[in-house]
């Protein structure tokens, strides 16, 4: 349907306009780099434009209509992909000029942040800097695997029962008591490859384990280094890592989900290549969409765990922001990203673990020794506190605690092994969340975080500490919780009532839950007019009207003259003596005033023209004899109409 402002458009809109426009600036650390590296050597560099989508509104306004995964996906996807094509144009037809004339190496551009990646020289970088439409342009810093600590131990024996770990979490009891193994969850890291072939991994590739991946095995392995299509280890870390998190049968139990299925970013320490930020935001992009259809969500991980980082020593200061951005647009769109606090131990977190924005971004996950009772903190896990906070304030850190000392799990080649770190810790927290995913496939990232926090089992000092957070990881505790049913929540069915109900029941009925919220407090998202066409309106719920491919106009509007043909009123036109054609296109009320319409005159003429008040007027010429003048968009609202010119 064409001719609607949807509520996304109208936002973009707003902002693209009301953004001050100013030049943009150099990361200090980038600026550092650029004096020193004279006026020919070529640096490599990130360019952040200065319109970005405000994630933060966006999930907002994606929670208050309660909308399903599928619909979050395809949201937010197509907002990213939208902003980025609205507003790289000039900037990449400059980089196009600036490449055929020898002055840059190589760029690449971006959507899952709005970002373009240069290698340059200094004198160029800093002439893109003046741009109106650059924000801040960063150094493209090496990123590298957070080794584990001492080396691997091999450990072929046969398991007889779920590793340590996996017990002292309750993940177990999980599978046991509750049934629920992370089936119908898709499970993801990015890491340095995995053995597709390992007996406890082979089975659960969604490559081969889903049959709508056939013939497309890119969907479920991401290799941009070398571009292999099949899952393949490039150092032992990566198999280990996704091991924990779903690991099985035929092999040993050392996954805490093993009915989950997984997905890999083969980005990690490749040997001899060296990685940097934009590989890894090139992964994230990939993340967030591996089969390229926004309207998709089976191909989207739910989880995705992160046994890298960044440090001081990389030249990357504390709290930097680079791609902060890219992380919450793949929150955003559907899954949920936790990282490893770090091995060095009193020294700090690295980045972006050590980010404190709000109490859930980013999810830092220490490491304590499972194959102990207590678990007591390993030595080497990384302690807080940090300052990356909105006001420099120091915030407690790590969040949670997970086992990280001698984990047994998967190697290279059909083996196990132990490893320690906090690399190892992070995936257990990733299966816990495919654990709760199964339970309840409605919960919102955030109330997942914030379950594991609730329910964790204090350690260490009593309360929220900077070396276990809230505490060891407590995976049966969590998942009885997302399940809902112990005590009934707001539940809000189509017409606006809210009733609170068991989640079962509300299921059941037809209704959605909101979770640890109640109808005395929680306002349910109420109907309003959706316009399926410029000229069908219907009284649904936002998230009904989108699903549609609707426009919603909003809660609690009538019908009345919502649509674009409703308000439309008529068109008319004349033509001067000199052949100056004036079409007019009048409304019935000033809701239109200051949008665009399209109109067009014979078969290729098309403007653009603004609505003032309670009309649109076209002004153009010159022509001779009769034209047909068409209102293109909004389409289907009004028949041409023929104005005659003078011969």
């Amino acid at each position: 349907m064409q001719g609607k402002l949807s509520w996304l458009g109208s936002v973009a809109l707003a902002a693209a306009l009301s953004a001050a426009a100013h030049a943009g600036q150099i990361d200090e650390g980038l600026d550092r780099i650029l004096t020193d590296a004279g006026d020919n050597a070529i640096v490599s560099t990130l360019v952040a434009l200065s319109d970005a989508v405000d994630i933060d509104a966006l999930d907002q306004r994606l929670e208050r209509m309660m909308a399903d995964r599928g619909l979050r996906h395809r949201i937010v996807v197509e907002e990213l992909m939208n902003r980025a094509a609205m507003t790289q144009g000039p900037l990449v037809q400059h980089l196009i000029e600036l490449e055929r004339e020898g002055l840059i190496a190589r760029f690449d551009v971006y959507w899952v942040t709005n970002m373009i990646s240069v290698d340059a020289t200094a004198p160029v970088i800093r002439q893109i800097a003046e741009r109106d439409d650059v924000g801040v342009i960063y150094f493209n810093n090496p990123i590298e695997l957070i080794e584990p600590v001492g080396e691997i131990e091999e450990n072929g024996a046969i398991a007889s029962a779920p590793e340590p770990g996996i017990r002292i979490i309750g993940a177990d009891r999980v599978w046991s008591e509750l049934g629920i193994t992370g089936e119908g969850v898709v499970v993801a890291t990015l890491d340095t490859g995995v053995d597709g072939n390992h007996p406890a991994l082979a089975r659960r590739w969604r490559g081969v384990a889903d049959d709508r991946y056939r013939n497309n095995p890119e969907w479920a392995w991401y290799d941009p280094v070398t571009n292999t299509r099949f899952p393949q280890a490039f150092g032992g870390h990566g198999t280990h890592t996704m091991g924990t998190v779903c690991g099985g049968f035929p092999g040993d139990e050392v996954g805490v989900a093993p009915g989950a299925q997984w997905i890999h970013c083969a980005v990690i320490d490749r040997v001899s290549i060296p990685r940097t930020v934009e590989d890894a935001i090139k992964s994230l992009q990939w993340l967030v969409d591996p089969d390229g259809n926004p309207n998709t969500d089976f191909d989207v991980a739910h989880v995705c765990s992160n046994s890298w980082g960044v440090t001081t020593g990389h030249g990357y200061p504390p709290c930097a922001q680079t791609f902060w951005a890219a992380i919450d647009g793949s929150e955003a769109a559907g899954t949920i990203q936790l990282w490893s606090a770090g091995n060095e131990g009193n020294s700090g977190l690295r980045r972006p673990a050590d980010r404190a924005t709000t109490d859930y971004n980013t999810v830092a996950v220490a490491a304590c020794d499972g194959n102990n009772p207590d678990c007591p903190i390993a030595s080497f896990s990384s302690r807080g506190p940090t300052n990356c906070t909105p006001n420099g304030q120091p915030a407690i850190k790590p969040d949670i605690a997970a086992p990280g000392v001698n984990v047994r799990s998967s190697l290279p080649g059909g083996g196990y092994g132990n490893l320690s770190g906090t690399s190892m810790a992070s995936p257990h927290v990733n299966g816990v969340v495919a654990l709760m995913r199964e339970a309840n496939k409605d919960i919102d990232g955030d109330d997942i975080k914030q379950i594991i926090y609730d329910t964790a089992t204090d350690k260490g000092t009593p309360g929220e500490d900077n070396s276990f957070g809230w505490g060891l990881i407590n995976a049966y505790e969590a998942v009885v919780q997302v399940l809902g049913d112990p005590e009934p929540f707001a539940c809000c069915f189509k017409d606006g009532h809210c009733e609170d109900l068991l989640g079962s029941d509300c299921r059941d009925r037809g209704g959605k839950s909101k979770f640890n919220e109640f109808c005395r407090t929680f306002d349910c998202p109420q109907p309003g007019a959706c316009c399926i066409t410029n000229s069908e309106c219907e009284i649904t719920l936002e998230a009904d009207c989108l699903l549609r491919g609707g426009d919603f106009i909003g809660e609690g509007v009538s019908c009345e003259l919502a649509c674009p043909c409703d308000v439309i009123k008529k068109m008319k036109g004349t033509c001067k003596g000199s052949g100056t054609i004036k079409a007019t296109v009048k409304f019935r009320n000033n809701s239109w005033d200051g949008r665009v319409i399209k109109m067009g005159v014979g078969d290729r003429l098309r403007f653009d023209v603004t609505v003032h008040g309670k009309k649109a007027v076209l002004y153009t010429c010159c022509f001779n004899g009769p034209q047909t003048v068409k209102l293109l968009d909004p389409d289907g609202c009004l028949d041409p109409i023929v104005i005659n010119c003078p011969e």
